[in-house]
């Protein structure tokens, strides 16, 4: 049997970027060894869902993507630490800090 360490594992570390065009979002890099399907990104505080995505996103292994998000009524997403829940491909769930800037 292969060992723990032997096992690809995906890894997203993902952040908010401010692009030079005045948009800004949410991207996140795979620093692991196997792709990663995201179902499903959201952001939140404070219990209110302030952006999601639409459809899924596939990342390869050493690979970084923007994820598109969909505003949520009429959220504002204030500057500040937000809550980011990613859904993946096995239904397993993963929730991080990130900073909107």
């Amino acid at each position: 049997f292969p060992s723990h360490d032997m096992i690809a594992n995906r890894k997203l570390d993902c952040g908010w970027e401010s692009g030079n065009n005045g948009k800004s979002g949410l991207y996140c890099a795979n620093t692991g060894a196997a792709y990663a399907q995201v179902r499903s990104a959201e952001i939140r505080r404070g219990g209110n869902l302030l952006r999601k995505t639409v459809g899924s996103t596939y990342i390869l292994a050493g690979a970084r993507r923007s994820l598109a998000l969909q505003e949520q009524g009429n959220q504002s997403i204030e500057p500040g630490i937000a809550e980011l829940v990613l859904v993946y491909d096995d239904l397993k769930t993963e929730t991080k800090s990130i900073e909107i800037h």
